[in-house]
């Protein structure tokens, strides 16, 4: 079983994930979701952790919830 932790990050830039070695000790970052828009919240299914909400703001398409099923 893999002992990594996912942290999600809202940022003005988009959302990233840091996302932990087994041991905890190392993170490393993950490339920009929706790279360029407002990213306020960002929540993922405890139970499937595939299943994502997130919530920003698009510029032309005003605040928007995104949802995945595939982990973004």
């Amino acid at each position: 079983m893999e002992n990594t932790l996912h942290v999600w990050i809202g940022t003005k830039k988009g959302a990233f994930v840091l996302q932990s070695s087994p041991a905890r000790r190392k993170w490393t970052m993950g490339a920009p979701s929706l790279f360029g828009h407002i990213v306020y919240h960002v929540l993922q299914d405890g139970r499937d952790p595939r299943r994502m909400v997130l919530a920003a703001k698009t510029g032309h398409l005003g605040p928007t919830v995104y949802h995945s099923s595939n982990a973004g």
